[in-house]
């Protein structure tokens, strides 16, 4: 999860800059600035996705240390197992194009309206 939450940030955020560097060069700054704010961008891109992939990780460990507190009885092999498995199945789940959409609902349905009578 961590992997893919630094990917999809990467990703976000090369968007971003690309569209920044498009629009400065757009307003005729100079080619040492626009360079000197490429690399500043790339570097601030690289140093958030590290931190994001650290902060996923750090979050699913400290998960995992709850679960050991929450549910005594569960071994802490097991709970980590199950931690574990929940992010392998998310990681799978987030491959699927349209993760977001609803299904199965009529788009063309319109607002509730009460059948009784207005006074």
């Amino acid at each position: 999860m961590g992997v893919k939450v630094a990917a999809d940030l990467r990703r976000n955020l090369g968007v971003v800059k690309e569209k920044l560097l498009e629009k400065l060069s757009a307003a005729f700054v100079p080619a040492d600035a626009l360079d000197n704010t490429r690399h500043f961008l790339e570097t601030v891109v690289k140093d958030v996705t590290g931190a994001a992939h650290g902060l996923t990780k750090e979050a699913l460990l400290r998960i995992k240390t709850h679960l050991v507190d929450l549910f005594p009885s569960l071994s802490p092999t097991l709970t980590s197992k199950m931690v574990d498995e929940a992010e392998t199945e998310a990681n799978n789940n987030d491959e699927r194009p349209g993760k977001y959409e609803m299904k199965n609902i009529d788009q063309s349905t319109k607002p509730f309206t009460s059948s009784k009578s207005k006074l």
